[in-house]
Formats: structure tokens, C-alpha cells, sequence
């Protein structure tokens, strides 16, 4: 897997997880660019570093260029090129251009002739687009190159994980709206497909009717007459002939009607003018003179290709693979082999690997043509690599161990409620989890996942004392989180319901071992919801039931309680490559404590800043506000509390991640025992694998 050490920005607006619309990225024509593509297959030689290359279309003006690259080490398959790239001459050699991404045979790319044989095979849909993640590191254009829309949807969530390690925005989220955008697309195709199927009728009907009447007037004439008019639509058609092979389909076309209309009974110029109309891109017409085109002059294997590739022109891919297929099983020496290309084509296109596979290997077995075997063979390492990902990612075991340390001015008490203790000293945190994840598909995530956490505390001078750790938490959680992906309200969506039960041991007493000090169950549902590309919303509610096992506590004062807290994070994102985002939170916690002076209302909101920062890493900076009430304090009491946070995360490799954080907390109580100040830094390291 490519060793993900990027500021992201395709997946991925969706560049960042899946190539979007290549009208809307633009490559800036004064910065040079910088490209990445992990290719196994390319690794020829473990001992140096091997040289390939990758090709960049400008969808506007539709011109290429070859782009050579260098693996980055013996031995690593990661390719990296940098170059400046202008499409335009003189004066508008700035101007922006709107990239796309192929793989191409590498020995047709090291010919003479590469680049305009390239556009030819992009041009017949012979060559895919590739999804990539575009950014800007450095004033350098970044574009990360992927075999499959999961790959880059695995470099976008890698780019959006915070200083805990999580994603900003849930990959399941960014998953239902990939789903989502397929399935919006895959209907508008469904019902362009159905629209072209009606006009298909109508030209149908009105095909026949015009040849019925040629057919009537043909018969009024005597056999004189029907054979000149034979005799000219023979040297008609043998125009139309050599005005096709010149290159010259609209003339041909015009021909091959005109010798239709002269000799409506030979059914080889149907044929002929169908292969024309296909070249002059009038696929429905095309369809309905092939369709008509039958008898023993015309070639039904040639006429079959033909009308397989005008359905795929149209993107009625079920009809054009079914056609495809059913040619490759005919073993035809001029179309099978042809047949057999287009259909992994579409097999790949659809992401079908498999399948797509086993008509690629059909073709190198059978095929005469080199330049075929070439593009079959780079459609196969692609499909290695594409498949090698989705092994690694179907892996059901995920473990993550995380260690830190930090400065905290002013402890906090967990067992006390939060309150301040005045120590200030070092703590060290560790911890990790291990996740079993049996199901993991498209629409279902489910996972178990054992995690424990703990801390250390030092003063500060890193010397161990009783004080300090009668204040550290020994933390056991077990939940069970299950994700659903699709759409809701017209809206790609993720919907989550997770389970889960959790313990705390303190030495709270002050004596001997940590013992138990809280149990909790916990159950929380949340969903997100894509409202546009550029803004994400979610919505959670969390019910939980937190049993305290303190011990000769006030009944006034026990913290046993039935919790619910209704919170919401909206995500603005500011940018197409979503590097940089605005990020709303708001949320209303309810306390029912089974001692009147632990009940209480919570009201927080928080605003923050995603952004990129320096040597590749990611700034997060947050501040927030709460508002708390405790209605049945003895007493009475109320909290404000304000809070600054900013967080440096960077992803040092695939499994590696580091973040460096700093914090301050300043908190005014009624009770005097609860207002203080408070400033925490922090590093800390994450390392994350999959079994």
C-alpha cells in the first residue's frame, strides 16, 4: 500500500476520494506538479530503482503528455515524478488545465508514436480514467494516482484523521456518499438508456417505412431499370469504400444511404452504412441499420461488434456486454479476441476484477495483435494491485496502540467529579484496542472492539508519587458498532448504532490497588448525512447509564446517573480538495444523578478550523463554550467554561501517526471548589495495523 505521508486534499469535492468531474479541478500552469502511484507491477528489478511513466490528458483541449517517473527506492513499487506541465503556447502558457489520469502499456508509452496513439485508445474508451487525490503541498500540485475509488477513499480517510486518530468525517459517511453518487448516476445512465431506447424505436419504425416504399417504388420499375440503378449503387458503395478508408466516414455515410437507396434489397450496405453512421458517433441509428442488416452478405460477427460498441458509446452497458460475451464465445479470429477487451473494459470500469481478469487473460491466449496484448496486460497489473488493496483492506482484525505524554497544570479528579486537585505535573498515557470487524461490505459495518487506556502521573520533576496517581484512571471499554450505508431523505447517508459497556478504576480511597469506581452501559446512535459536497452533518444521541462505586458517599453527592446527550457536528468544507473545512459542534447533555448536587444541564458549542500546516501535517483549532446548571444543588450552583485547543496531527507512514497538542481551560464556578485554570501539552504517537 502507498505509504501514506500526504496533506490530502478523491475519493477524493470528490477528487479527494474518486476522480470527479475532471471540468471541475484545475492544474495551475505556473507550479509544477508532483505525481505518486504505487505499482507492484512496475517493480521489475528489486536491486534499482525503476524508471515508468504515466500519462496527462487536459479533458478541454484534449492534448497529452508523458509524465516519467522514478521508484522512490529498490525494492518500494512507490513511482514519483515532478515535472511542469503547460498545455497552452505564448501568452497563455499559465492558464489552468483540467487533468486526467491513465495508465497506459509501457512499452507503447517508450514508442515513437505514444501520445498520439494514446489519444486514439482514450478517445475509444481502450484507456480509463484513473481516480487521484489532488492537493497543494509546498506550491507543488500533488496528484496521488489510484487503481480503484476505494483506494483513494483510504488515502482521504487517512488525511482526515485527528490528533484521537479518528476521521474528522466518518469513512463510512464519505462510503454512503460515494454509494450514493454511484447509484445518482448509475439511474440518470438507466433512464438515458431508456430514452435512447425509444428513439431507437421511432427510428426503427420509420426506417422500415421509408425502405417499404423504396421497396414498392423499386417494384415499378422494369429489370432494365433495377439493374443500372444496381449497377451505379455497386460503384456508389465502392466510393463510400474508399472514402472510409481514407478516413472519411461523413462521405462514406452519405455514399452508403445513397446506394441504399438505389438497391434496398442488398442488406450488405445496411451493414456498411451502420459502420459508418457508428464512426460518425449516431450510435442509435447505427444500432437500428445493424439490427436490419441480416443475410448471407453480411458478416454477423462484425455486425454484432459493431452494435456492441455503440451500446457501450451510449453507456447501455448490459446490452453491449451481453453482445461482447456472446462474441468471445463464438472464437471468432477478427472479433472475439476485440469482444473479449471491451468487455473487461467494462468489467473494470464497474469494478468487477474477476470477471475482468478472465477476458483479459482470453485475450493474451487468443489475440494476434500486440498492441491489444500490450493494453491487456496493463489492465492486468492494475487489477493485481487493485485486488492486492482490497485484501489488505477486507483484513477483520485492526490493533492500535497509542503513547503519549503530557504537562497538565492543574490535575482534574476524575472521581470527584472533575474537580480541580492544584497538582501539576507530567503523565504519561498509553494504551490501545483490537478491533474484530466480521462483516464489512458496501451498505454493513460491523466490528467488536476491546480498548484500555491509562495514565501516569509524575510531578514535575518525573518523580513518582502517591498523590499524583491516586488521580490516574484505568479505563476498559467494549463496544460494538454497526454502520449502515446508503441513502436517507434523498440524502447519502451513514447511520451507526453502537453498543458498548465501559468501567473505571481509581484508587479513589487513597489505599492499596485501583479499584472499580464506575461502571457504565452505553448505547448511541448517529447519522451522517451528505446535505451538499461541500457540507457534512451529523447528529448523535447517547444514552448511558454510569453506576458509581464510590464508596461512603453523601446521598446528596453520589454520582450515579442516567445520562442523554444530544450533540451535532457540522462540517463546511472550503475547498474542492477538501483540505481545509469550518467545523460547527453544538450539544445539550442531561445529568439525572441519583444525588441532587451531581444533576445537572450542559449546554456546549464549539467552532474549529481544519487546515494543512507545514511539513505535510494538519492543523485543528477549536474553541469552545459550555454552559452548565445544577437545578437541585443544595446550594445551588452553576459553571461557564471556556476552552482554546489546537492540534497538530501528521501521518509519518502507513501504520505510523504523530500529534503534538495544546490546550487551555479556563472555568468560573458559583462553588469555589470548581473554578480553575488549566493548560495541557501534549505529544503523543499512534501506530495502527490490520490483520
Amino acid at each position: 500500500m502507498l505509504r501514506i505521508v500526504l496533506v490530502l486534499a478523491c475519493l477524493l469535492p470528490i477528487s479527494t476520494w474518486a476522480q470527479e468531474d475532471a471540468r471541475k479541478l484545475k492544474l495551475d500552469g505556473r507550479k509544477p506538479i508532483r505525481l505518486e502511484y504505487i505499482a507492484p507491477a512496475w517493480n521489475k528489478d528489486p536491486r534499482k530503482n525503476d524508471l515508468s511513466a504515466v500519462i496527462i490528458r487536459d479533458s478541454l483541449s484534449g492534448r497529452v503528455a508523458k509524465v516519467e517517473m522514478t521508484e522512490t527506492s529498490e525494492n518500494s513499487s512507490i513511482f514519483v515524478g515532478i515535472y511542469q506541465i503547460n498545455f497552452q503556447a505564448g501568452a497563455d502558457s499559465t492558464a489552468d488545465i483540467t487533468p486526467e489520469v491513465y495508465i497506459a502499456p509501457l512499452a507503447m508509452i517508450n514508442s515513437d508514436q505514444h501520445l498520439q496513439r494514446i489519444s486514439s485508445l482514450i478517445k475509444e474508451n481502450l484507456l480509463l480514467r484513473k481516480p487521484y487525490f489532488l492537493r497543494v503541498e509546498k506550491g507543488i500540485q500533488v496528484i496521488s494516482v489510484f487503481d480503484s475509488r476505494a483506494q483513494a477513499l483510504e488515502a482521504y480517510q487517512t488525511y482526515l484523521r485527528n490528533s484521537g486518530g479518528k476521521p474528522l468525517v466518518d469513512p463510512a459517511a464519505l462510503e454512503a456518499q460515494r454509494l450514493a453518487l454511484k447509484n445518482a448516476e448509475e439511474k440518470a445512465r438507466l433512464e438515458q438508456a431508456a430514452a435512447a431506447a425509444a428513439a431507437r424505436t421511432k427510428i426503427e419504425e420509420d426506417e422500415k417505412r421509408h425502405q417499404e416504399e423504396l421497396r414498392k417504388r423499386e417494384a415499378l420499375l422494369n429489370e432494365q431499370q433495377r439493374l443500372e440503378r444496381k449497377a451505379k449503387a455497386v460503384k456508389i458503395a465502392e466510393e463510400a469504400l474508399e472514402f472510409y478508408k481514407k478516413g472519411d466516414a461523413k462521405s462514406a455515410e452519405d455514399k452508403f444511404n445513397q446506394a441504399i437507396e438505389l438497391d434496398p434489397e442488398n442488406t450488405s450496405y445496411s451493414f456498411q452504412y451502420g459502420v459508418t453512421l457508428f464512426k460518425n458517433d449516431k450510435y442509435n441509428r447505427a444500432i437500428v441499420l445493424l439490427d436490419m442488416a441480416t443475410g448471407e452478405n453480411v458478416n454477423a460477427n462484425e455486425r454484432d461488434y459493431y452494435k456492441a460498441l455503440s451500446h457501450m458509446k451510449l453507456q447501455e452497458y448490459e446490452e453491449g456486454y451481453k453482445i461482447f460475451t456472446s462474441l468471445e464465445s463464438r472464437n471468432d479470429k477478427a472479433t472475439s479476441s476485440l469482444a473479449a477487451f471491451y468487455a473487461g473494459v467494462i468489467d473494470f470500469q464497474r469494478e468487477r476484477f474477476d470477471p475482468a481478469k478472465q477476458h483479459f487473460e482470453y485475450v493474451l491466449d487468443n489475440s494476434t495483435d500486440p498492441k491489444i496484448d500490450q493494453q491487456a496486460e496493463s489492465y492486468i497489473e492494475q487489477i493485481a494491485n487493485a485486488k492486492r488493496f482490497e485484501e489488505m483492506r477486507k483484513k477483520s482484525v485492526i490493533l492500535t496502540f497509542n503513547l503519549g505524554l503530557m504537562y497538565d497544570s492543574n490535575i482534574l479528579s476524575v472521581s470527584a467529579a472533575n474537580a480541580p486537585t492544584d497538582l501539576a505535573g507530567y503523565r504519561w498515557s498509553y494504551g490501545g484496542s483490537i478491533e474484530y470487524r466480521p462483516v464489512f461490505s458496501e451498505k454493513h459495518e460491523f466490528s467488536g472492539i476491546l480498548s484500555v487506556s491509562d495514565l501516569y502521573s509524575t510531578d514535575q520533576n518525573f518523580k513518582a508519587k502517591t498523590e499524583f496517581q491516586n488521580t490516574d484512571p484505568l479505563i476498559f471499554g467494549l463496544v460494538f458498532p454497526y454502520k449502515w450505508k446508503g441513502t436517507l431523505f434523498d440524502k447519502p447517508a451513514q447511520v451507526g448504532l453502537t453498543p458498548g459497556y465501559e468501567t473505571i478504576q481509581m484508587n479513589a480511597d487513597g489505599t492499596g490497588a485501583r479499584e472499580n469506581i464506575v461502571n457504565s452501559t452505553i448505547l448511541k446512535g448517529d447519522g451522517t448525512f451528505v446535505m451538499r459536497d461541500d457540507w457534512f452533518a451529523n447528529y448523535a444521541l447517547e444514552v448511558r447509564r454510569d453506576n458509581s462505586l464510590l464508596k461512603d458517599v453523601p446521598s446528596d453527592d453520589v454520582q450515579s446517573a442516567n445520562k442523554m446527550t444530544l450533540s451535532t457536528t457540522q462540517t463546511f468544507f472550503q475547498d474542492n480538495k477538501k483540505t481545509r473545512a469550518v467545523i460547527g459542534e453544538g450539544s445539550y447533555a442531561m445529568n439525572m444523578a441519583d444525588g441532587k448536587n451531581q444533576k445537572y444541564n450542559r449546554l456546549e458549542i464549539a467552532g474549529g478550523y481544519l487546515m494543512p500546516a507545514f511539513m505535510e501535517s494538519t492543523l485543528l483549532s477549536r474553541l469552545n463554550a459550555s454552559m452548565s446548571k445544577y437545578p437541585d444543588h443544595v446550594t445551588g450552583r452553576d459553571d461557564k467554561s471556556l476552552g482554546l485547543t489546537l492540534i497538530l496531527q501528521k501521518q509519518w507512514s502507513e501504520t505510523w501517526s504523530g500529534n503534538l497538542m495544546g490546550a487551555f481551560n479556563k472555568t468560573d464556578s458559583t462553588l469555589e471548589g470548581y473554578t480553575y485554570d488549566k493548560f495541557v501539552i501534549m505529544a503523543g504517537a499512534t501506530w495502527t495495523n490490520a490483520f
